[in-house]
């Protein structure tokens, strides 16, 4: 922001930090986005064990 005052929006230095600062924020983003991803598909998963777990172990007990 300081570059941009300072020099304007045509100058080199300010092109490119706010080029760097631009892509780190996106990867950010990014990078949250996948970190849910990933916590929904483990959350998921732990749900279906639980439920085929609990269907299985009535059934078990019945035959025994």
């Amino acid at each position: 922001m300081e570059s941009w005052v300072k020099v304007g929006a045509k100058d080199w230095r300010t092109i490119l930090f706010t080029t760097l600062a631009s892509l780190l924020h996106i990867s950010n983003i990014y990078g949250s986005y996948v970190s849910v991803g990933l916590y929904n598909d483990y959350l998921k998963n732990a749900q279906n064990q639980t439920i085929v777990f609990n269907i299985h172990v009535p059934v078990r007990s019945l035959f025994k």
